[in-house]
This record gives structure tokens, sequence and C-alpha cells, in this order.
């Protein structure tokens, strides 16, 4: 193994120091409190609850935490992080602890501690040396096979109301990395005429916006459990989020939309 240096996420766990290559991350989102005992509990079935992704906790996988446990133990600070290749997110992985950005250069494991009794040594792939010698032992994380899970994931549906173009397609690509069934259409009257029931709709509010309570006032109207999932998208931030719907997002922001789909509520 070449000496490098690289772009590494480095948290300790169990008074160990180890370390991610920031390379495959495509989004980190800090969480805590009830947020991270919530994912915690998604981890045990494996799956990111409102979407299709594969959820898994780094500790439990590491055997730093014990299994079926995360309903007794107290919420705390950490991240989620959405990981992948090419900005295509593949999985997503919830750490117990805050990581760090830093700089370091990858060597491969010391003698020393290679027959070591290390946790999960088939994820180990080197050392990370920090700045000041400090070291981490860097974590592989193979994409796409990060989580086992109870059971197939349930594929969701998904809607995308916005003009023919780029934006609308980035949008469904958005929606398909994270798991689901995608339809587009720049008819705004599609939700009533594809007779296709959906858990999600997306709906461009520039383009829209002014029609709404004509084009979706009969879904808005509907019971909770009877309606999909109503978000906007807007290109620009700040937009009034309309009656009926849970949020606004700036169109091709990510992170936001993930942190829409988790919260698993709809608007009254």
């Amino acid at each position: 193994m070449k000496n490098s240096r690289t772009e590494v996420l480095v948290f300790a766990l169990d008074g160990m120091r180890f370390a991610l290559s920031y390379e495959s991350v495509v989004e980190l989102l800090p969480v805590d409190g009830e947020r991270w005992q919530s994912l915690a509990l998604m981890a045990e079935a494996g799956t990111l609850k409102g979407t299709g992704l594969p959820l898994m906790r780094l500790a439990a996988r590491l055997g730093l935490a014990r299994a079926g446990q995360a309903r007794r133990e107290p919420g705390r600070a950490g991240a989620l992080l959405l990981v992948g290749q090419a900005g295509r997110v593949r999985g997503t992985v919830l750490l117990d602890a805050e990581p760090i950005l830093e700089s370091a250069e990858i060597v491969p494991l010391p003698a020393n501690l290679s027959g070591a009794a290390l946790p999960a040594v088939d994820m180990i792939a080197g050392m990370a040396v920090l700045a000041g010698g400090t070291r981490a032992i860097l974590l592989h994380l193979p994409i796409g096979i990060a989580a086992t899970r109870s059971k197939p994931a349930e594929r969701l549906r998904a809607l995308v109301v916005a003009p023919a173009g780029e934006a609308c397609e980035r949008q469904g690509i958005a929606l398909r990395e994270l798991g689901y069934d995608v339809s587009l259409a720049d008819d705004p009257r599609a939700p009533a005429l594809s007779g296709r029931r959906y858990d999600i709709v997306i709906v461009d509010l520039d383009a829209y916006g002014a029609a709404l309570d004509r084009l979706f006032g009969s879904t808005r109207a509907a019971a909770p459990a009877d309606r999909p999932r109503l978000l906007g998208i807007a290109r620009r931030a700040g937009a009034v989020v309309p009656p009926g719907f849970d949020a606004v997002l700036v169109a091709g922001d990510m992170r936001g939309l993930v942190r829409v789909l988790m919260r698993g509520t709809r608007a009254a």
C-alpha cells in the first residue's frame, strides 16, 4: 500500500479511534437525542425508514454495541452518513459519536497489530496517521452491502410533478437513489388521472403553485391515511409551505429531502 494523504472522518468508539474515508460520504447529517435513538432502532431492522436504503449502526457492526438494546440506550450526539459512489447514495451508516473531518496519511496496519484482537477485522483497511502523529484505525465500508436487512424493504412509490427538463430528471434520480419507484409527470393533473396510489408527491411550486387549490384540492382534503405526503420544491429557499404540504425544499437539496423523509409524518 502506497503512503498517501486523504480526507477522513475521525471518531472515537469505546476508547478506540477510528477513521472512514470521506470520499465515499455523499452527505453527513448531525443527529442527537431522540433522533439518534430513533435511527438506532431503525438500524436494528436494517432499513432507513421512509426510504429503501440499508442502514447500519457502525458500533454494532464492530461489536461495540449490544444488539437489540437501542431502545434502552439514551440518545447521544452522532451522525448519519449517506454513503455511495459518484454522488449516488447506496446506503446509510449511523455513528455513535460526532466525527471530525481531518487530513491523514494512509499507511498499512502495523505488523504488531495485524494479529491483535481488533473489532471487525474484515473491515480494517489500514491506519490513518493524523496531524501530530495520532493514529486511527481506518475502516472500509463495502458500498451496497453495508447492512443486512431483517426483511426486504417495501418499495415506496413517488411522483414528481414538474415541467419536463433536467431539474425534473435530477429530482427523480435523487428519489430513485433513496429506493423509491419513481414516476415523472409534467401534467399537474397526474395525481388525479394516473389511478396509481403514491406514497409521496413532489410538486414544482414555481410552475404550479398558483393552481394548487384547483389541481390538488381533493388530494389535500383527503384523510391523512388516504393521501400521499405532499412536498414542494422551489428554486429559492424560504418559500411558504402550502396547507396540506409537509415541507418546501430547494430543488436538488438531498440533505433536506432525507431529513423530511425521515420525519415520517404528514401535515394535518
